[in-house]
């Protein structure tokens, strides 16, 4: 099981396989690093006025059929 980010911008959406990865390829999100490494995503997704950002699990096929 692996964890995937989904970002909602600008109407786009985007998937990425760690929170900077997520940094990395976007300026101007509207929030730090920092304050969504410490975001309780239990809570579900983080939205502000620029972004919507989910956290998902992406299965294996293996992992999948288990």
């Amino acid at each position: 099981m692996r964890k995937i980010y989904h970002l909602e911008k600008d109407g786009k959406h985007s998937y990425y396989g760690s929170l900077q990865a997520v940094f990395n390829a976007n300026k101007d999100l509207g929030v730090s690093k920092g304050t969504l490494d410490r975001y309780d995503w239990s809570k579900g997704e983080y939205v502000n006025e620029v972004i919507k950002l989910r956290v998902g699990v992406l299965l294996s096929a293996s992992e999948a059929a288990s």
